[in-house]
């Protein structure tokens, strides 16, 4: 060995060699032959030593993330201890549903019949996860949208989309967002909320980016921003999380307003169903080990199942169809919900998933082979609940925000559809009943009511361009239910009910420009208003003025039988409105049929079956 410090050979000394003590330097000898062992191996060996401490730590580490002991439960009448629970046996046998996180963090629900769960939670568990690719948070950059038009349209979305149809948090959202956390944020979900605002936005060139110009240019190429939602979804469904789940449930709102009904409604199906793969329709962290959900976490999956919930019961009303999911435990979940979150925000989410609750259990009956008609009442008691129970900044009033008119709207539609059956429109009963009186007035005044919250929105932002596509089942049954009262000739309102209808069909002409299957319920509206002569008897009955005979209201009047059935029900049949001189036919034409729907071949049709109809007996007369 030699002392190396000034590259000079020399015999190692206990004191130091000869020459340092000479020269009064520390004689440095070191403790290996160098010259077998270059430095820079020694580096790497250093390093190694280190891997094998981190490996030896990862290891411990995972082998305290084994699956966490079951509470005690019973199987086959034999009761299992908290020991015997966690071992490998039992979870090989045991039967009760789980959720298994993954190494991202992601949970699959697996219910007490699966055995899939065993792959998944020994690989997850037993397995090497270290492979598993993360999320880069360069990946929610937009770059093909300035910043001033990413803020414009998440300023559309809050102020009319957001808190009608609600997927997400706005805090969450915004705060994965500016610290660029993929966790609740993504590009799917970024660029379905751009294109849903984009829709309803006054900016042509925006609404361009989401809506074709017109129906001729509808083919199979999708809007820009439309198109890039799609793709970006259609890639997070390789790995899905909460954010495919959002987005899946936007973008069945887009292919809604461009007509694509069956898209859609397939869209929501498969955010229902990746719900529940991810295991939110069991949102309870009593269940799961300590630790494994945040309080944000609970909250952002309690809301996405909300909006599941919401979504598929919308679709199903739209299509008549049944629903994907079964709420259950909604009053249960808002107690816990409101005890963590009591912001407007938390307050119009949970009014709209109770509203559409019920909503969908009238669906159920309604769409039945066998109709229960005996619960209808009870469903009456239930919305009127609903509504008294309202919170007071949710309650409908002119000038509230667009969210709280899309509530009231859907309020009044869920009435109209409940009492709709029992009403009895274009049939004339051999025994009117009270029923039928009661139902028809409900039918009257909510689909009058809804007329009226139509121009009160306009009123307040111009149009109804930008209210959410939900509304359009909601007026479509308005103007469907004064169509069937005015052309009966029951009424001895007529010129409200044509002032409710011309807003209805006002409303339509206006939702068309952003929710353009609209177009068509206007047309098909239209073309009934035609068919039945609707505008010009309207008209013609205001040129000859029919005294109105009194009608009593006294509370004895109305208990006796005899005589609704003789007044309220018969003499409506014959009863018009007294007027002054009539006004001439174009200061009532407030639906333009020419404009939209010229005469043709098919007019002529429905104008035969019309005449044919006249021949035989009157279906809205009065017969003597």
């Amino acid at each position: 060995m030699y002392c190396r410090l000034k590259k000079t050979k020399c015999h190692y000394a206990p004191d130091g060699c000869q020459k340092c003590r000479r020269l009064g330097l520390a004689c440095v000898v070191p403790l290996e032959d160098q010259r077998k062992h270059p430095a820079s191996k020694s580096e790497i060996k250093e390093l190694r030593e280190r891997v094998a401490e981190l490996e030896a730590a990862l290891e411990a580490a995972r082998s305290q993330q084994k699956t966490a002991p079951k509470p005690p439960h019973r199987e086959l009448g034999v009761t299992e201890t908290l020991s015997q629970s966690n071992n490998l046996i039992s979870r090989l046998t045991q039967r009760d549903w789980q959720l298994n996180s993954n190494a991202e963090g992601q949970f699959k629900f697996f219910g007490p019949t699966s055995s899939v769960h065993l792959t998944e939670s020994i690989s997850i568990s037993l397995l090497d996860s270290c492979g598993a690719a993360g999320i880069n948070e360069d990946d929610l950059a937009i770059n093909d949208l300035d910043p001033d038009t990413q803020i414009h349209l998440l300023d559309v979305y809050w102020k009319y989309q957001h808190t009608v149809l609600q997927v997400f948090q706005k805090d969450t959202f915004l705060k994965g967002l500016q610290q660029r956390q993929p966790k609740y944020v993504s590009k799917a979900l970024i660029y379905s909320v751009f294109a849903c605002a984009a829709r309803i936005s006054p900016r042509a060139d925006l609404k361009a980016l989401a809506l074709p110009r017109t129906e001729d240019d509808f083919g199979d190429d999708l809007p820009y921003l439309l198109a890039k939602a799609t793709q970006y979804t259609e890639e997070e469904l390789k790995r899905p999380r909460i954010t495919t789940i959002q987005s899946l449930l936007l973008l069945s709102v887009l292919n809604s307003a461009l007509g694509n009904d069956t898209k859609g409604w397939l869209l929501t199906g498969d955010a229902c169903r990746l719900a529940v793969d991810l295991g939110i329709h069991k949102n309870d962290a009593m269940k799961l080990p300590p630790g494994n959900l945040s309080l944000e976490d609970v909250q952002s999956r309690q809301l996405v199942y909300w909006a599941c919930v919401v979504f598929d019961r919308f679709w199903g009303l739209y299509l008549g169809r049944p629903f994907c999911l079964n709420a259950t435990d909604i009053p249960a979940q808002e107690a816990k919900w409101m005890a963590v979150n009591s912001s407007w925000e938390a307050k119009m989410a949970y009014a709209w998933v109770s509203l559409l609750v019920i909503i969908g259990d009238i669906c159920d009956v309604l769409n039945a082979d066998v109709r229960a008609y005996e619960q209808l009442d009870d469903f009456d008691r239930k919305l009127q609940s609903w509504r008294s129970n309202l919170d007071p900044s949710l309650q409908y009033r002119k000038g509230c925000p667009a969210s709280v008119s899309s509530l009231n709207l859907q309020y009044s539609a869920a009435m109209t559809l409940l009492h709709q059956p029992t009403a009895r429109f274009g049939s004339r009963p051999e025994e009117p009943s009270m029923r039928n009186a009661y139902s028809r007035r409900q039918c009257i005044t909510f689909a009058t009511a809804m007329a009226s919250c139509l121009q009160n929105f306009q009123q307040q932002h111009g149009d109804v361009t930008a209210l959410s596509g939900v509304a359009l089942h909601s007026i479509s049954l308005a103007a469907t239910t004064l169509v069937a009262s005015i052309a009966e000739k029951k009424s001895v309102d007529v010129s409200s009910q044509m002032h409710s209808l011309k807003a209805c069909v006002r409303a339509l002409g206006e939702l068309e420009t952003t929710y353009l299957v609209a177009r068509r319920v206007r047309k098909i509206i239209q073309l009934i208003i035609r068919v039945c002569h609707l505008e010009t008897d309207y008209v013609e009955s205001q040129q000859r003025p029919v005294p109105v005979p009194a009608i009593s209201t006294s509370p004895a009047r109305l208990v006796d039988s005899s005589v609704i059935d003789e007044v309220v029900v018969e003499d409506l049949l014959s009863l018009e409105t007294q007027f002054g001189d009539g006004p001439v036919m174009s200061e009532y034409s407030p639906f333009a049929f020419d404009a939209h729907l010229p005469m043709s071949a098919q007019f002529d049709i429905f104008h035969t079956f019309d005449a044919e109809a006249v021949v035989g007996p009157d279906t809205f007369s009065r017969t003597n």
